[in-house]
């Protein structure tokens, strides 16, 4: 099946030169375009069913002292994500994006899902299709 990307490159292409790159060691990436991803996880609370963008979530290892996640952020960023107030902690970003390309640096360190099915670790990347489909319920 082929869906076009809007002009977007294909995973092989090259990282275009408009695109941001941030290079970190990242403890937690999520990518969600809906605000809740179960009824009591509320991953990207500033989500709307047409904003046209992927809320990304991260915590990075490089934003903490010594590049070490203390427990306690940990345990906040997931207690409060049943509200979405883990947005509100100082180690955590928000960026809205039409699209992304997650490269990892060393395949067999970390752990990759897409909606909860594990993968093998490696580059991916979405992007935002407007309009690609009407969903009637």
């Amino acid at each position: 099946m082929y869906i076009p990307s809007h002009g977007y490159p294909r995973l092989k292409d090259p990282i275009p030169e408009n695109w941001k790159t941030i290079e970190d060691d990242f403890f937690i990436l999520n990518a969600s375009y809906q605000s809740h991803l179960a009824k009591d996880l509320c991953i990207s609370p500033n989500s709307a069913p047409d904003d046209g963008v992927i809320w990304l979530s991260l915590l990075r290892r490089g934003k903490c002292a010594e590049g070490k996640v203390p427990m306690s952020t940990i345990v906040s960023f997931l207690m409060n994500s049943e509200t979405g107030n883990h947005i509100y902690h100082e180690n955590v970003e928000m960026l809205a994006v039409k699209a992304f390309r997650l490269e990892p640096m060393n395949r067999s360190v970390g752990n990759l899902t897409v909606d909860g099915e594990k993968l093998n670790t490696g580059p991916i990347q979405a992007f935002v299709l407007p309009s690609a489909c009407n969903i009637i319920s």
